[in-house]
């Protein structure tokens, strides 16, 4: 069993029609990339690393 919260709920209602992990992980990528992380590695579906650089 997996957990789910209300966002996700409704997300999925959504994007019923189309592949909404897949939508819902480029968004949460994209947030990423304009925190500055830099993706270094993607190791199948459930691996995905992701790097940047330490500022002093």
């Amino acid at each position: 069993m997996g957990y789910t919260n209300e966002e996700t709920e409704d997300f999925k209602e959504k994007y019923k029609d189309c592949d909404w992990k897949l939508i819902m992980m480029n968004i949460e990528i994209n947030k990423l990339g304009q925190e500055g992380w830099e993706m270094v590695s993607n190791n199948g579906s459930d691996q995905i690393y992701f790097k940047r650089p330490v500022l002093s």
